[in-house]
This record gives structure tokens, C-alpha cells and sequence, in this order.
């Protein structure tokens, strides 16, 4: 009687406790999956606005850089318009007819001018025979180029008619050297030109004794105009 007895509040202990531990466990498991439940959601909602405003971002950017690669790109080239073709004339079908043109050519009469050309008054010199200041040559003076002084403007205008007596040499060669005026009338009209003339005299050498030698010579030129 008294072992029942004890047995019983044992039995009945052990119960307990593994009820206890039971339930324990249960409302461990319970409240795990609970919280397992709760978090979960959250983290997949914070995963997803995460990922949405990542492409939100990234589709705002690349709709902001759009327009500036719009701006950037050169402007295409337009297209040159081909020329009109020419068009084809048909030769046979265009055949225009012209006016017959009939043209009365009369000879003209002209008059006849008489042309009557006359020397230039111009270099208009006499020369007088050549005076030889020097003793006697074995030959004569023979001039080989004479070209004539031109006569002054001023002079022909004014009618003016004069003469000038001139000295010069005649080298070796024959050319003329040291011309020098003695006297002229008028003066200062002709002496110029004159010089200008006599320095471009040519004559054969002289000689003397049979050796070529110089030779002073003395001479008039006078300046008369055409009557």
C-alpha cells in the first residue's frame, strides 16, 4: 500500500515536467516561426524597393543623358538633289524655218584723198667743206659715219635758222674726240645738239708720214629750214 503511494506523485512528476517541456518546446517553435514570418517579409519588401529604386535611378540617368547625346550627334547630311535631266530634242521633228534674207550690198563710193608726204623738215644741217687745222696728211679727210644734229624745236617753231663752227679731233681710230664750240649765231639755240651729233662722227684714220696720227679739224654746220 505504502510503495502504490509513492509511485503515484512520482509518476505524476515525471508528467508534468515533460508536459511542461513539450509545450516548451512548442511555444519555442512557435514563437521562432513566428518571428521567422515576420522578418522574412520585410527583407524581401526591402530587397524589392532596393532593387526598383536602383533601375528608377538608372533609367532617370539614362533619360537625362539622352538628350545630350541627342545634342552631341552631327546633323545628317542632306541629300544633294540630282540635276534635271536634259531633255531630248527630236531633230527630225524640229526642223524651225528660217526667213529667207536677201541682202542688196551697192558698193560704197569713197573718196579718193591724195596723200602727199613730204621729207621731215628735221635734221635740216648744211655742212661746209672740212677745214684741217693741221699740217698736211698724206690723204684727204674721207668721213665714213656723218649722222646730222636734229634740229631744236623751240628753233623750228620760232622759224629760227643759224649756224655753229666747231673744232674737234679725229683720233687714231677715227673716232671724234675734245668738240668744242667756237662760235655760233644765234647762241644757245644750237650748240647742243650740234656737239651731240659731232661726238658720233666716224672717219678713216689719218696718217702722217705713213703711221696713223691724230688730226685737229675746224668746222661750220649751218641750221636752215625747208622754204
Amino acid at each position: 500500500m505504502d510503495n502504490t503511494i509513492c509511485r503515484l506523485p512520482l509518476s505524476q512528476s515525471l508528467t508534468r515536467w515533460v508536459l511542461a517541456a513539450l509545450l516548451a518546446i512548442i511555444c519555442v517553435l512557435a514563437i521562432s516561426k513566428l518571428m521567422t514570418s515576420l522578418i522574412t517579409p520585410l527583407s524581401v519588401e526591402a530587397a524589392i524597393y532596393k532593387f526598383l529604386s536602383i533601375d528608377f535611378i538608372r533609367i532617370e540617368a539614362n533619360s537625362s543623358s539622352a538628350p545630350e547625346q541627342e545634342e552631341e550627334l552631327p546633323p545628317p547630311e542632306e541629300a544633294e538633289p540630282e540635276p534635271p535631266k536634259p531633255k531630248l530634242i527630236d531633230q527630225a521633228a524640229f526642223n524651225p524655218r528660217l526667213p529667207k534674207l536677201s541682202l542688196d550690198l551697192s558698193p560704197i563710193d569713197t573718196p579718193s584723198v591724195p596723200l602727199s608726204l613730204s621729207p621731215p623738215e628735221f635734221p635740216a644741217s648744211s655742212l661746209k667743206p672740212i677745214q684741217s687745222a693741221a699740217p698736211s696728211f698724206d690723204e684727204q679727210l674721207f668721213p665714213l659715219l656723218t649722222p646730222d644734229p636734229l634740229y631744236p624745236r623751240r628753233a623750228k617753231r620760232a622759224r629760227l635758222e643759224g649756224w655753229v663752227n666747231i673744232s674737234f679731233t679725229i683720233g687714231l681710230n677715227g673716232s671724234v674726240s675734245d668738240v668744242q664750240v667756237l662760235s655760233a649765231e644765234p647762241e644757245g639755240i644750237f650748240e647742243n645738239n650740234t656737239i651731240r651729233a659731232v661726238k658720233n662722227w666716224k672717219f678713216k684714220p689719218q696718217l702722217l708720214g705713213g703711221k696713223p696720227s691724230t688730226r685737229r679739224v675746224v668746222q661750220t654746220i649751218n641750221f636752215t629750214l625747208e622754204k
